[in-house]
């Protein structure tokens, strides 16, 4: 069995029109990101009573949760910005450790969640949606 990976290191990036390089979104605390493919059904009389599919459409869509840090560079500030503007962005999500993989795509933000309990950190939750082709690629090749 290989190494367990340290979910620390998994990271997202996002670049926003207009931007030269990728801003990392700082102060997170966890995140997710998930690719589904529809199955359409396509059972027919010939199928001899089992269930059969076609491979259709696929998404993809994350989320990340966090906490308020003013002194990051991309916050809930940008976050809003992206909603405001209905900017889409550019997206990494992986480790990007030389020779890992990770998943690229482009996406717009589609909730924002700031939350405020007493006596307790501020935090933020943004969920994204990809837009079109996500890439596999290697970091550092």
């Amino acid at each position: 069995m290989g190494e367990k990976l340290n979910g620390t290191l998994i990271k997202l990036l996002v670049k926003r029109p207009g931007e030269a390089t990728y801003t990392f979104v700082g102060a997170a605390q966890n995140d997710s990101f998930t690719i589904d493919v529809d199955l359409p059904d396509a059972t027919t009389k010939g199928s001899a009573g089992w269930a059969e599919h076609i491979q259709g459409l696929r998404t993809a869509s994350g989320s990340i949760s966090g906490l308020h840090d003013p002194t990051e560079e991309f916050t809930e500030v940008e976050v809003f910005e992206m909603i405001r503007d209905r900017e889409s962005a550019v997206m990494q999500y992986g480790t990007l450790l030389p020779g890992s993989n990770y998943f690229e795509f482009g996406a717009s933000i589609s909730n924002f969640t700031k939350n405020s309990d007493m006596e307790q950190p501020v935090g933020f939750d943004f969920d994204y949606q990809a837009n079109g082709k996500v890439e596999l690629k290697v970091a550092g090749s």
